[in-house]
């Protein structure tokens, strides 16, 4: 019992061995050792009392231990190990690691290494109809294994090969200096499969070109990230930031000045933020709020909006009445536990980790442009807002900081190469991916950034995209199709076909042929009010060719020849056009649920079996698929900035009123907010009382030669009103027109069903340079920015129409051609399984 105590409880003479003349390895004779944690020692407790042993030298060394992490391929032939510290590593340099294996697997061929990032931007169960909300991107694809000559190792390194033998090869990765970082985006709820935003995955494979595809079965993969740091104390800067507002018929202004101590935060540091209120107006504030904003801007898409991540409203020292002055401190903390579950929030971990970050401040080198950073932006603002009433308003000001982990390089010790045998090996396997915390976490595999170029990357970056195909079968069987698109995508200049490979068995043909049908059917009336033979809808045959079988060789798409190699001899490509002049696909919503066809244009493409392609298909050996012809614009395929400027004269009134209105571009992207930007001089003696602006939607019908307007988007303001004679007033409306909030409104054209919850509103018909858009066909749709001045009953209002373009991105502008040594990437899907009518979206 003695023996016990002395080993729990020992004597200081037995503590006095710590002033050893090698203070690095102290000989501690506790069972509870002191732990080193990210540089912070924590000595043991005894007795719930902290115990310091007498003769502790000053200076306290740090020791790191070396924590390497072990994954193995499926045959158990290529194992790899990376070396970290405990902590983050450092951000300038790459990713060092071991990889083993076998010579005798080899057999003359290389170790690769493989980095792509997944670019998610959309939810994984929304993925229909061939639509995708992701894009892959090859980042770096190089040989790392064997070595021809001698390779500069790191200290674990050279730890790891001399532990584990022969079969040991250094390898490390460099990323491009461009990549993006990897950054979370909360989906909102807990059903989502896979995570939104930049996801990278580092795999090593064995092959004998890098262009081969990595098998499973002999490669490993690791989940690694792409982080940033900054050092503490790298910016001495303190923002600050004046804002000052004016009110109409009322004198004096009311300012506000808002000051941070520091530019550059740390993640869990408290954010004080020092406002001063000089009131010299005649109105009087009555309560202030203080908020964390974080800004997210996706450049996939070209989408930015912001969310409040921290607030924090106050009455303390209210009302501010005219003449007084106040000073305040608020005291905010952005954290990501009290954000969960929220759509759009940015993090630095999975949205399941309990300690997941926000996401950190995007950086980039001195003289760079944030704005040119690729992937996920982010940035953080204090914002400030006074209220001053339902009439006077608010007075808002934003002033911009960072939030940034800190560089660990500043307090972290090299290691020592007498430390060989500090070597702790762990299953990747077992790790939960991507905590957050990186101060106070273990690092797990972080590819680091800090300004660092890569001394042989590629400059071009390639692109690697998963083939879909669409199969449908004939209700005898013997007859099978597979679409590589459903769409009929017109550029403007041309438009592609829809093509893909047809299967019919030699015995079922005998000497008949396979014919394609494109037939539209253009439907102006309900179907329910079809009476007394009278009938509301055209159908047309467009398209009526043979496909297959093929006199000569046809020139095919690489899925085309995947999909031959893949289906056998029975196998016939196909490719189908439309005319040039044929209608675009659109749909109008009849008004009421019990439509049983939809309005519109709608198209069907049926491929058949016929000795002629005169003769009547037949149900039970064709096949039919709903297809569409949609219309895609390049960005920036137009550089206008559309204006339009009116004015108004009364009777018996001297002066005009005049009104400006301004767009800021002329093409816009579904789910783009539109930015109207008007400018009022009242030079006459009315007064304008209120302002609206309006998205409006314009359809022709041409085979009824019917036209008719439908408002999507409006919004109504008295700010600023009323403006008097003699003033002049400039206002910015933000419109976002969308068909959540049209549905089931009578004559709203659609670019898919009424059914369907995500169909988004019909975009805008192009025509070629040179020819006019009253020539086209179907149902012709523009958009245009109404904004009306009320003056009065008696004096009526002011209208300016400025028309703009509502269209989707051509996903052609961005994607890359599939590449053949992909021969395997083909996921086939029943058509009959998808729901038609979806919102047209990069695929």
């Amino acid at each position: 019992m003695v023996r016990n105590r002395k080993q729990k409880h020992p004597t200081p003479r037995k503590c006095r061995r710590l002033t050893t003349p090698n203070p690095i390895t102290p000989a501690w004779p506790y069972k509870n050792r002191p732990h080193t944690l990210l540089g912070i020692s924590f000595s043991p407790t005894v007795f719930g009392t902290s115990h310091t042993p007498p003769s502790l030298p000053t200076t306290i060394l740090m020791v790191n231990a070396v924590k390497v992490f072990k994954k193995t391929s499926p045959n158990g032939h290529c194992v790899s190990k990376s070396a970290g510290l405990r902590g983050p590593r450092q951000p300038h340099l790459p990713c060092g690691r071991c990889g083993v294996v076998d010579h005798d697997y080899l057999r003359g061929r290389r170790v690769f290494a493989r980095v792509a990032v997944t670019y998610r931007y959309g939810r994984e169960e929304d993925e229909v109809m061939g639509l995708h909300f992701s894009k892959e991107l090859e980042l770096v694809n190089t040989e790392v294994a064997p070595h021809a000559g001698d390779v500069q190792m790191t200290d674990a390194q050279e730890r790891l090969i001399k532990k584990l033998g022969a079969n040991a090869y250094p390898i490390s990765v460099n990323l491009p200096e461009n990549a993006p970082c990897s950054v979370s985006l909360d989906g909102g709820s807990e059903g989502s499969t896979q995570p939104l935003g930049v996801i990278y995955d580092l795999r090593l494979y064995v092959a004998d070109r890098k262009e081969e595809r990595p098998h499973k079965r002999n490669s490993v993969g690791f989940a690694v990230r792409k982080v940033q740091y900054a050092c503490p104390g790298s910016s001495n800067r303190q923002p600050q930031t004046l804002g000052q507002q004016g009110f109409t018929l009322s004198p004096g202004r009311l300012n506000l000045e808002v000051t941070l101590p520091q530019d550059v935060y740390f993640h869990g540091q408290p954010i004080e933020a020092t406002l001063s209120v000089n009131n010299v107006s005649k109105k009087t504030v009555k309560n202030m709020k203080a908020e964390v904003v974080q800004h997210v801007e996706v450049t996939m898409t070209n989408t930015h909006f912001s969310r409040v991540v921290a607030s924090l409203e106050s009455r303390e020292g209210c009302p501010i009445t005219p003449g007084c002055n106040l000073t305040k401190t608020f005291s905010l903390n952005p954290v990501a536990s009290v954000n969960k579950r929220r759509f759009g929030i940015a993090l630095d971990g999975q949205v399941k980790d309990q300690d997941a970050n926000l996401a950190s401040s995007t950086l980039v080198a001195e003289g760079k442009n944030v704005n040119d950073a690729l992937g996920i932006i982010v940035s953080y603002s204090v914002r400030v807002k006074l209220n001053c009433g339902a009439i006077a308003g608010d007075l808002t000001a934003d002033l911009p900081f960072k939030l940034v982990h800190p560089d660990p390089a500043s307090v972290k010790a090299p290691l020592r190469k007498t430390q060989s045998a500090d070597i702790e090996v762990e299953e990747f396997t077992n790790l939960r991916r991507e905590p957050a915390s990186h101060a106070a976490r273990h690092q797990l595999l972080s590819v680091s950034l800090r300004d660092f170029t890569p001394p042989s990357l590629p400059t071009t970056i390639l692109m690697v995209n998963a083939v879909k195909v669409f199969k449908k079968t004939s209700p005898n069987g013997k007859v099978t199709a597979y679409l590589s698109r459903r769409d009929f995508v017109d550029h403007v200049s041309h438009t592609s076909p829809v093509d893909g490979v047809v299967v019919v068995d030699h015995d079922y043909l005998r000497g008949r042929r396979v014919f394609a049908r494109v037939a539209v059917t253009y439907r102006y009336g309900r179907e329910e009010d079809e009476v007394m033979g009278l009938h509301f809808s055209k159908e047309l045959e467009l398209v009526n060719t043979e496909v297959a079988p093929h006199a000569e060789d046809v020139k095919m798409t690489d899925a085309q020849e995947r999909l031959i190699k893949k289906l056998g001899a029975n196998a016939y490509p196909i490719s189908v056009n439309l005319p040039e002049n044929a209608p675009c696909s659109v749909s109008l919503d009849g008004g009421s649920e019990g439509s049983t066809q939809p309005l519109g244009v709608i198209y069907d493409l049926r491929l058949y079996v016929a000795d002629r392609k005169e003769e009547r298909p037949h149900k039970r050996n064709s096949v039919g698929f709903a297809v569409r012809k949609v219309q895609y614009a390049c960005p920036g395929s137009s550089n206008r900035q559309p204006q339009t400027l009116v004015s108004k004269g009364f009777t018996l009134s001297p002066g005009r009123l005049n009104l400006e209105v301004t767009l800021p571009q002329d093409v816009y992207f579904h789910g783009q907010p539109i930015e109207a930007k008007l400018s009022v001089n009242n030079v006459s003696k009315k007064t304008v009382k209120n302002m609206k602006a309006e998205v409006v939607q314009h359809v022709e019908v041409t085979m009824t030669n019917t036209h008719f307007s439908r408002v999507v988007a409006s919004l109504e303001s008295r700010e600023g009103c009323p403006i008097t004679p003699g003033c002049n007033l400039t206002r910015t409306f933000s419109l976002n027109p969308v068909a959540s909030v049209n549905k089931r409104r009578f004559g709203i054209a659609l670019d898919g069903q009424v059914k369907d919850q995500d169909a988004n509103l019909a975009s805008s018909t192009l025509v070629a340079e040179g020819k006019n858009v009253n020539d086209a066909l179907g149902i012709i749709v523009s958009y245009s920015v109404r904004v009306k001045l009320n003056c009065g009953a008696i004096a009526g209002d002011l209208t300016a129409d400025l028309p703009f373009k509502l269209v989707h991105p051509d996903p052609a502008s961005v994607k890359a051609p599939l590449r053949k040594t992909q021969s395997a990437d083909i996921e086939v899907e029943e058509f009959s399984n998808l729901r038609r009518g979806q919102s047209i979206a990069e695929e």
